[in-house]
């Protein structure tokens, strides 16, 4: 059976599908993390809205009402920029899925182009097999 002059390659196309998976994978747990820190931080911005919501109806002085919106202020930009952290994320999760489609792609055209040449190479041999058993079957016929 000959090898198949393309193992190579397809070898190196198997890497590189690998390498866009273990990439796609730790893309999705980046954008886990990512997502976790922003329900975190709209927990904690909520529960401390509630807690200036409070301490307002309680009547404060307005300098510490001050400080409680310059909190307030700080989270919504923390969560601010979490959340566009987490659409970069995301697109990267979507940049990384088309890279692995690719390799993927690649890697399975290879394949099958490897099995047609195995199709044809064993269909080549099934023949040249016929062949001998035929010219057999014809000498044995003419030795009667």
């Amino acid at each position: 059976m000959a090898k198949f002059r393309l193992e190579k390659v397809l070898g190196h196309r198997r890497a590189l599908e690998t390498l866009a998976q273990q990439a796609m994978a730790l893309a999705v747990q980046q954008e886990q993390e990512l997502q976790r820190a922003l329900s975190r931080a709209q927990q904690f911005i909520t529960a401390a809205a509630a807690e200036f919501a409070q301490r307002k109806s309680e009547g404060v002085a307005p300098d510490e009402l001050l400080l409680y919106q310059g909190q307030h202020d700080r989270l919504a930009e923390e969560l601010v920029g979490l959340q566009e952290r987490c659409a970069e994320a995301a697109r990267a999760v979507e940049a990384q899925r088309e890279d692995l489609v690719a390799a993927s792609t690649a890697k399975q055209l290879l394949e099958k182009l490897k099995e047609k040449q195995v199709a044809e190479e064993n269909a080549g041999l099934r023949h040249q097999e016929n062949g001998v058993l035929d010219e057999i079957a014809i000498q044995k016929f003419h030795e009667r």
